[in-house]
C-alpha cells in the first residue's frame, strides 16, 4: 500500500482542518448562482441612472410645482397636497412587500421593469390631471 499523499487523507481527527473544496464538490449557494445571472455592470449601470432620473422627477419637478399645479386646477390646494403626497407614500409603502416578495421569487428585472412603467404613466397621468382629483389618482 502506497503512503498517502496528504495527512488530511488518513487524518481522522476532527480538529485537523479540512482541504478546500474543489469546483465540482462547492456548495451551491444563492450567491453563486447569481453570480452567473445577474447583469453585467454596465445594465446595472444603466439601471442605476434611470432610476436616479425618476427619482429626480418625483422629487425635483413634481413636489416642487404641486401647489401651484393644484392651485390653477382649482379646490383647496393645501389640502389636495397632503393628499396626493400621502397616497403616493401609502401606496409605495403597501407595494414594496409584494413586488418585494416578487423580485426575490423571479429576480428584480421584472418588477423593476413593471414599476418603472407605472411610475412613468402615473406621471404622464399627472400632467394631464383635468381635476385636482386626477393628480391625487397620479400619485397613488
Amino acid at each position: 500500500m502506497p503512503p498517502p499523499s496528504t495527512p488530511h487523507e488518513t487524518s481522522t481527527d476532527p480538529m485537523m482542518p479540512k482541504p478546500p473544496p474543489t469546483p465540482d464538490e462547492a456548495p451551491r449557494t444563492p450567491g453563486s448562482r447569481a453570480a452567473k445571472t445577474e447583469p453585467c455592470p454596465r445594465a446595472l449601470l444603466i439601471g442605476s441612472c434611470c432610476a436616479a432620473a425618476c427619482v429626480g422627477v418625483e422629487y425635483g419637478i413634481i413636489y416642487p410645482t404641486m401647489y401651484s399645479y393644484l392651485k390653477s386646477l382649482g379646490g383647496r390646494p393645501a389640502l389636495l397636497m397632503g393628499v396626493a403626497s400621502a397616497a403616493f407614500s401609502l401606496t409605495k409603502t403597501v407595494g414594496f412587500v409584494p413586488f418585494g416578495a416578487l423580485a426575490d421569487r423571479v429576480g428584480p428585472r421584472i418588477p423593476c421593469t413593471l414599476l418603472f412603467m407605472v411610475a412613468c404613466m402615473g406621471n404622464l397621468y399627472y400632467y394631464a390631471a383635468k381635476s385636482p382629483r386626477d393628480v391625487v389618482a397620479a400619485r397613488a
